[in-house]
């Protein structure tokens, strides 16, 4: 298993898609809810949302493979969560349920930029600078509210549960603290945040506060 095997998963569930639209009906059904959380635009929405989540998929293997190139001599030390994002893709838990296609692998790219973030985040923590200069925060806001209740928080706690069980029987961010931090890099954006896209946050303070807020019109 692997990246190459990530891109060949994405690829036949695109091609599933084209006969049995399950993330487009899932963002469909929920198009009206999702215009009052999100900033959408006036002509087809729907298409932005589609467009917005086939992006954050095609993402998960590409930072993995940036993750692991920037890691430098720490790779060693993240190898186990970077596998668990691969696992999360390629072996989804229990916790996702029965959906399929593109739809199941919104929820698994979900997990898995969860963890990449969280891996990050541990080593913001532990060096005072980013693994990988890239910000996930707003991507992942967006993408639980595409995912949506309860599943999206089930999903959450599944990350925190990860990240802890691996840090815990491995010493992870003991061993962090002890890695020298890679070269400083320039911020890179996200692909799927381009405005291209055309998907935001409605308040930017919705950042730091609770991704099932009440967001405002």
């Amino acid at each position: 298993m692997g990246t190459a095997t990530i891109r060949q998963v994405i690829s036949d569930a695109r091609a599933n898609e084209a006969r049995d639209p399950t993330l487009h009906d899932h963002l469909a059904q929920r198009l009206p809810d999702l215009q009052q959380r999100l900033r959408l635009p006036a002509e087809d929405p729907l298409g932005a949302l589609e467009n917005f989540s086939s992006r954050y998929i095609d993402y998960v293997p590409d930072f993995l493979e940036l993750l692991r190139e920037q890691a430098g001599d720490a790779c060693g030390q993240i190898d186990a969560l970077l596998n668990m994002a691969e696992d999360f893709f390629l072996a989804p838990p229990d916790a996702i349920g029965e959906s399929a296609g593109l739809l199941a692998l919104m929820d698994e790219a979900f997990l898995a930029q969860r963890l990449i973030e969280e891996v990050n985040d541990r080593f913001i923590r532990s060096h005072g600078s980013a693994l990988v200069h890239v910000d996930m925060t707003r991507a992942n806001i967006i993408a639980h509210h595409l995912v949506g209740e309860p599943l999206a928080s089930r999903l959450e706690t599944l990350v925190g549960q990860g990240v802890e069980l691996v840090a815990s029987r491995s010493g992870l961010f003991e061993a962090l603290r002890d890695a020298p931090a890679p070269p400083r890099q320039a911020l890179l954006e996200l692909p799927c945040m381009s405005r291209e896209v055309a998907v935001d946050l409605r308040l930017e303070d919705s950042l730091a506060g609770s991704p099932e807020g009440d967001a405002e019109n």
